[in-house]
């Protein structure tokens, strides 16, 4: 038994050393990768993986999740292990997956399945943000500019979430010639450079480019 719980933490640390490896990669790239939210889905599977190996010993469960790539093991996954901690981050993959595979509707479904059914106010966000993508992807912009700004208000959601939820709105505000909302949105998502990294800068950015005579 101490020798599954010793691999388990190898392979949290082993995420853990490449987690800075993908945040490099997706600021690089962050127009292909935000809509499915990479960033925030890999640091919860972390955050997950730990919580759920530390506090419940369902190594097993937790490594299911972990190892489970493809959108049937996926959905298998949950199907198995649906009282588990660790499944908001299966949930995610598989949302972020049938969107990638522009199976709108079907992404929708699990991201809100994942914010009725989460304990946690952080995988809740991060599925309302990616909802909030999906109606995008969709063409609807002004229903998903409300709901990241909707998102941006609540207290509830950490702080990383609401930063990029502000941005969000902010860009899609402007794209519907909403300056007045845009400006509003953009600033404050620029206000968070302390506590945010990355959506604050885009959103300086953003604000200069509007701003231009």
């Amino acid at each position: 038994m101490a020798k599954k719980k010793n691999n388990s933490f190898k392979s949290v640390d082993k995420l853990s050393r490449e987690l800075d490896v993908v945040d490099n990669f997706v600021l690089k790239n962050w127009k292909r990768y935000a809509i499915g939210g990479l960033i925030v889905v890999v640091i919860l599977g972390v955050v997950l993986f730990i919580y759920e190996t530390r506090h419940t010993n369902s190594v097993q469960a937790s490594e299911a999740v972990l190892s489970a790539s493809t959108i049937p093991e996926l959905q298998e996954v949950i199907k198995r292990y649906p009282d588990y901690t660790s499944v908001d981050f299966a949930r995610l993959r598989l949302a972020s997956k049938l969107f990638a595979n522009k199976k709108y509707e079907e992404a929708l479904k699990v991201y809100n399945d994942e914010i009725k059914s989460s304990s946690s106010d952080y995988a809740t966000g991060i599925g309302r943000l990616n909802s909030a993508y999906v109606l995008e992807a969709e063409g609807k912009n002004s229903e998903a500019a409300e709901q990241f700004k909707v998102l941006s208000d609540n207290i509830k959601i950490p702080v990383i979430v609401r930063c990029q939820a502000s941005y969000s709105a902010g860009r899609l505000y402007d794209i519907l010639g909403n300056s007045k909302l845009a400006v509003s949105m953009l600033e404050k998502s620029a206000a968070d450079k302390n506590t945010c990294l990355f959506w604050p800068e885009m959103a300086e950015k953003a604000l200069n480019r509007i701003n231009r005579p």
